[in-house]
Parts: C-alpha cells; structure tokens; sequence
C-alpha cells in the first residue's frame, strides 16, 4: 500500500513530487525502460509541434498533438 502525506497547503489535488523504490523483475524491468523512452520519444516530438507552431499553452498543445 502506497502512502501519500499531503502538507497543510496541499489538502486538495495530487502531491507535486513522489518518491519510490521500484523492485521490477528483469522482463519488467526491460519493459519499464521501453516505455520510458516510448514517452520521451512523445516528448520530443510535441516539443518540435509546440516550437514549430510557436504554442506553449497546454490545452493548445493537447489539441495539436
């Protein structure tokens, strides 16, 4: 069970920062690092699409990609 303390000032919404420890088998582990970089290859390409159309509001760019 994961645990989320939230401060005083941070009663409502998600915690900006998570820490934790992953134990992943090896398969998981390897699929873990794909996704990784499945994600950072999206990234990359919204971060041409918000440069190409020079638009960095996030609904913007939601509609975009």
């Amino acid at each position: 069970m994961l645990a989320i303390r939230r401060s005083a000032d941070k009663q409502q919404g998600l915690p900006s920062v998570v820490q934790l420890r992953l134990a992943p088998t090896p398969a998981q582990a390897d699929a873990l690092a794909v996704a990784v970089q499945v994600c950072n290859q999206a990234a990359t390409y919204i971060s041409c699409l918000a440069w190409q159309q020079r638009t960095f509001a996030v609904l913007d760019l939601h509609r975009l990609a």
